[in-house]
């Protein structure tokens, strides 16, 4: 019988292509070394350029993050933040990190590939930043288990580990699509380390999005602040 569960829930998967939003609860942790801050809530990730977050402890507090600024609503206030923003953002990172395609998200940005091989289940890659006149070069070491993403490592020019990635805890959600439910990012700043960890609860792949989060607006009534 369990067989047949599976199977008729294997049928019931969006198909990687009609996902056109993911919605999850999200925990979230940010440990400085010093204190740790914690928040929960609600977040909707609408392709190809909306995230859109409801953080409902430790205060009401929607974040959206869009294409051309970034907006930070306070609901029991009435207090609204507007962050202009010129900078494209997109989430086809996301897209191809849950298709074992995080190689393309790299090559857009145009780092450039200096080895790769494998060992074992798991394969190994290694990334370059071109250095800039401005900007340290940065190597990145990725690692794969399965076809997905397990480990991204950040190194500096003289070999110093700056950041270390980890995404684990996958969760298929639609056809050919993983969504990793447990995100660990620890940084190596110059008073210690500073980690950071994503925890996703029962993500769902969505055809649409609700019409009040595509459609979401500052009340009129809100006291509003801009920044360019």
């Amino acid at each position: 019988m369990t067989s047949i569960v599976q199977f008729i829930a294997m049928l019931a998967l969006l198909p990687a292509g009609d996902m056109n939003a993911i919605q999850a609860g999200f925990f979230h942790i940010l440990d400085d070394g010093r204190s740790a801050d914690t928040a929960r809530g609600e977040i909707y990730i609408v392709f190809p350029a909306l995230t859109h977050i409801h953080i409902t402890q430790p205060v009401n507090q929607i974040m959206r993050v869009s294409t051309d600024e970034t907006i930070i609503y306070y609901p029991d206030t009435k207090e609204a933040f507007v962050y202009k923003n010129p900078s494209p953002i997109s989430t086809s990172w996301l897209s191809n990190l849950g298709k074992g395609a995080i190689e393309n998200t790299f090559e857009g940005i145009g780092l450039k590939l200096l080895n790769k091989y494998t060992i074992a289940e798991k394969e190994i890659s290694f990334w370059e930043k071109p250095k800039k006149k401005k900007e340290p070069l940065v190597r990145i070491k990725v690692i794969k288990e399965n076809g997905l993403l397990s480990k991204l490592v950040f190194f500096s020019e003289d070999g110093e580990t700056l950041a270390v990635n980890n995404y684990g805890d996958y969760k298929q959600i639609a056809d050919t699509f993983y969504l990793p439910t447990h995100i660990e990012n620890v940084t190596n700043t110059t008073t210690g380390k500073s980690r950071e960890i994503i925890i996703l609860s029962s993500p769902e792949a969505l055809s649409r999005a609700p019409a009040e989060i595509i459609d979401f607006k500052i009340p009129p009534d809100a006291h509003i602040s801009t920044y360019e």
